[in-house]
């Protein structure tokens, strides 16, 4: 212990202090804006008390970072926020999303502040179900705000949010959820096309009547105990389909009751026996009534009257073989956020198998809806949906083309590069850059020629600043010494007009990218530069030379 207590950074009380009492102000802060609105003067007090204290840390110390634990943040790894509430609590709401580790950059400002506060208030309402804490930074590109979500976090994710949104303890599922397990998901063939007879329209609505009558409820539990034993010992067809129509008037009066609970188990116990009926007949007379189970009205009229919101995860992967295209309705429907990523989650099981059932809403109109598909076959990982993901590549809303991205990366296969290189080619400037940092963590044989032509464009040095600082630095990673002539070309090339140096962002840009280059030569070129008058070169010049001192140490 005391070996890696000696390991940790420095770091003096005053520093700890400090950081500390700015994370109590921003509690505060979050409380206060749960009660006031942003405008309200109240509120503005303890917005401008809390960005005056992380002007005051990032300037005496520098940046702000942090390890995300599920009840603490650390910094410098003492701990500077312990909270196990479940309401405004920052590592919490980040440690649900996957993020573990945070960090607050010099520079940050107010505005900056303001927008990680709206995110932390909006992103728990369910008003924009799809849009979590990640995706929401993701969106809102803080430049002094950034964040890290290690990829073997997102499988458990919905788990530990499920977890302590619902109050219960600290624990983690296994991929069985609530006892049922998304890995035996598949997708169910058409069966045999039959009705279940032999009721008539009249002896049907007497049987309903008598069943409805039954009082107390736990009579008609009881009743229900009985269908299902005479299903299991019926061999023959007629009679277990007038066993199996009375079940399912049995869940129409359920229904009627307004009971989730009781319907729920006749879902389960239905499902149970599928595999073991002997014949085909049976089988697909209970997939035939498991087909009516999973209708739009009854999923939705189930999901708005269970009160255990928390054991969604178990109803969808029951109904999701026989209802793959009422999910997608609800997905595109329900703007319950936990309900969607349970869903999401289910669909992304079946997808790992068979992406027949999706592929047609990957053109869907609805761009919402698409982004999800696009993620739901990123979550699956099954390399056949490249050709899908190259259809929404094509997708007029930027959004769409974002999480293709992401849903690249995921599945980083051979043919995945291809794809991410035509982004380079986007109308938008930040997909074009989410692009290149892809190709960054997956580079191939090809990358670093594909790069030095790219930067080489005549109207490369137009692109938006940030966009020419990603290129190059990632240009001086990949190709390290054998970048060093052509990042030196652009660094000292000057273009002064009417007093205005036209090439600043373009030499600056450089300097970034000579950040990656070992050797001398790129260590002489930043430090004549270092006491630039032009800001943006000096600041350029003196972070690569700091990224070269920590490459050495």
């Amino acid at each position: 212990m005391e070996e890696q207590e000696t390991q940790r950074p420095e770091v003096t009380e005053e520093e700890l202090s400090q950081a500390k009492d700015l994370f109590k102000t921003f509690t505060k802060t979050i409380k206060t804006l749960n009660v006031y609105p942003k405008q309200n003067p109240i509120a503005q007090k303890f917005i401008s008390e809390l960005a005056a204290k992380f002007d005051s840390f990032l300037n005496t110390y520098g940046d702000l970072k942090l390890d995300i634990e599920q009840f603490s943040l650390l910094y410098k790894g003492r701990e500077v926020f312990y909270s196990e509430e479940r309401q405004d609590n920052l590592a919490l709401a980040l440690f649900v999303d996957g993020i573990r580790e945070f960090s607050f950059i010099k520079e940050l400002a107010r505005e900056e502040i303001e927008a990680f506060i709206d995110i932390l208030l909006s992103a728990p309402e369910e008003k924009n179900p799809e849009d979590d804490i990640v995706t929401l930074l993701w969106e809102k590109e803080l430049e002094h705000i950034t964040y890290f979500v290690p990829e073997d976090v997102a499988e458990d994710e919905t788990a530990i949010e499920e977890e302590f949104l619902s109050g219960s303890q600290a624990g983690f599922t296994s991929d069985t959820v609530h006892g049922a397990s998304y890995s035996d998901l598949t997708i169910i063939p058409a069966g045999i096309d039959m009705e279940i007879e032999p009721f008539s329209d009249d002896e049907m609505k007497a049987l309903k009547a008598e069943l409805g009558a039954l009082e107390p409820e736990n009579l008609l539990e009881r009743t229900g105990d009985m269908l299902f034993e005479f299903l299991e010992t019926e061999r023959d067809i007629s009679g277990f389909s007038v066993y199996l129509k009375g079940i399912s008037l049995l869940a129409e009066v359920w229904k009627e009751r307004g009971n989730t609970d009781q319907f729920f188990q006749i879902l389960k116990k239905t499902a149970a026996l599928v595999d073991g009926m002997e014949t085909e007949e049976q089988r697909a007379a209970l997939r035939k009534l498991l087909e009516k189970f999973a209708e739009p009205e009854l999923v939705n009229w189930f999901i708005a009257g269970s009160k255990e919101k928390e054991g969604m995860d178990e109803y969808f992967a029951l109904i999701a073989p026989y209802a793959v295209e009422t999910l997608i309705y609800v997905l595109a429907e329900n703007e319950n956020r936990r309900i969607r990523k349970s869903i999401c989650n289910v669909l992304a099981e079946i997808a790992a198998r068979d992406l027949a059932p999706l592929r047609a809403f990957i053109s869907d109109e609805r761009w919402f809806l698409v982004r999800n598909i696009v993620m739901i076959f990123g979550m699956s990982k099954n390399p056949a949906s490249l050709d899908m993901l190259e259809t929404a590549l094509k997708n007029p809303e930027v959004r769409v083309r974002r999480e293709c991205i992401k849903a690249l990366e995921i599945l980083g296969t051979e043919g995945t590069r291809p794809l991410l290189k035509g982004l380079l080619e986007d109308p938008d400037s930040t997909t074009r850059t989410f692009a290149l940092k892809a190709l960054r963590r997956m580079p191939g044989p090809d990358t670093l020629e594909f790069l030095r032509g790219y930067v080489m464009r005549p109207d490369f040095g137009k692109r938006p600043f940030p966009e020419k600082r990603e290129f190059l630095e990632v240009f001086g990673f990949i190709a390290g010494e054998e970048a060093l002539p052509l990042l030196e070309t652009f660094f000292r090339k000057k273009s002064i007009l009417f007093g205005r140096d036209e090439n600043l962002e373009l030499r600056a840009a450089a300097a970034y990218g000579l950040g990656f280059v070992p050797g001398e030569r790129a260590e002489e070129l930043l430090k004549a530069e270092s006491g630039s008058k032009k800001s943006l070169l000096k600041e350029a010049c003196m972070a690569s030379l700091r990224l070269a001192a920590q490459r050495v140490k």
